[in-house]
């Protein structure tokens, strides 16, 4: 017999588990409880304590919540991957897509101090930091790199003496300073570019870190950047944030030639095959007096089953018609009609279980 899991995302009603996976036979279904539905038939089922399926399943109240929109199959998020086995060094890039990310050395004194004054003082909590300088001969503009103590900051603004910087650059800690701190600039970076701040510390494991701060942080293209360490090398992956293939090119120029992506493109990406949603309707008036509900859905749904309880919560085997229109992508529950029918009234509750 085949049966087709519902998406295991945790547990279910009354701490049920809702499964994932691929069709397998009953056999194979671990506990009573379970909930399934069954491809042949499109009815919901649940396995009781004699190992029996029961159907239709007595009450799928709270389901919706639970699978509500998530993916069967969600794919695979394409990737690649940068081995940075090699210090880098200043001017040293990494491309990701339309983003061109720069190693800048912030280390040089600007010789110009935070004011020596009480007022100074900058705090670990305010961001954007605004630092007042000893006096407007700091040379400083929007878009350096500044560096107080070990934090790194980006100059957003200048005006006269008055510097205003996004804190906490580059992975760095925000952190308080006292006044009369030195501050230090960044060498400068390509046009266009991203600036990756640095200081002394130029090995795999800093220039990794730094990396993917500002990646996450700054990036134009919908990538996310992690970290992992794998020996005496460090690995920075970058993921697509959607399933499916991606053609998104990387590249890089380094000093040393053992810093190397491991591909030219994103690789490995799936797209999502399979969808489940559910959504619990309570009848309103006019729609009971109408004998017609109509529910939007935001996927073409390859099956739906429809579940109609009164508002005790016990079952309805309610003569409907279920219908599917694709522009606009609407589903459409309607009352039969005829002699001895169960329609559906208001303040009844129409679960929906649709997949694609």
């Amino acid at each position: 017999m085949d049966w087709f899991r519902i998406p295991r995302i945790g547990k279910g009603p009354k701490g049920r588990k809702i499964f994932d996976g691929k069709n397998i036979p009953i056999d194979s279904v671990s506990s009573p409880g379970d909930l399934w539905i069954d491809k042949k038939t499109n009815e919901l089922k649940q396995l009781d304590s004699s190992r029996k399926w029961r159907s239709p399943v007595s009450t799928i109240r709270g389901l919706e919540e639970e699978v509500g929109g998530i993916l069967y199959d969600k794919g695979v998020h394409a990737y690649q991957t940068l081995v940075l086995a090699a210090n880098v060094v200043e001017a040293d890039t990494v491309t990701i897509g339309d983003d061109t990310y720069e190693v800048e050395i912030v280390n040089t004194d600007t010789t110009k101090n935070v004011a020596n004054k009480d007022e100074a003082v900058i705090d670990d909590n305010t961001n954007p930091a605004f630092i007042e300088m000893e006096d407007n001969e700091h040379g400083l503009k929007a878009g350096d790199l500044i560096r107080i103590d070990n934090e790194i900051m980006l100059v957003l603004g200048v005006a006269d003496k008055f510097v205003t910087a996004s804190r906490g650059h580059s992975g760095t800690t925000i952190a308080a300073h006292v006044k009369n701190s030195d501050v230090y600039k960044g060498g400068g970076y390509g046009e266009g570019n991203i600036p990756v701040g640095l200081v002394t510390t130029l090995t795999p494991a800093a220039a990794s870190a730094a990396l993917a701060s500002v990646i996450n942080a700054y990036s134009t293209e919908p990538v996310t950047a992690e970290v992992f360490e794998s020996g005496s090398n460090y690995l920075l992956s970058v993921t697509h944030n959607n399933a499916g293939p991606r053609d998104l090119e990387v590249d890089g120029t380094f000093n040393g030639a053992t810093n190397i992506w491991l591909g030219a493109t994103l690789v490995g990406g799936t797209e999502p095959s399979k969808q489940v949603s559910t959504i619990k309707h309570i009848v309103g008036t006019d729609e009971g007096t109408a004998g017609e509900i109509y529910i939007p859905i935001g996927f073409a749904p390859e099956s739906i089953i429809v579940q109609v309880q009164d508002t005790d919560g016990a079952i309805k085997h309610a003569d409907i018609v279920v219908s599917y229109s694709e522009d606009p992508s609407i589903i459409t529950v309607t009352n039969d009609t005829g002699d001895s029918v169960i329609n559906f009234e208001a303040t009844d509750v129409i679960t929906i279980v649709a997949y694609a």
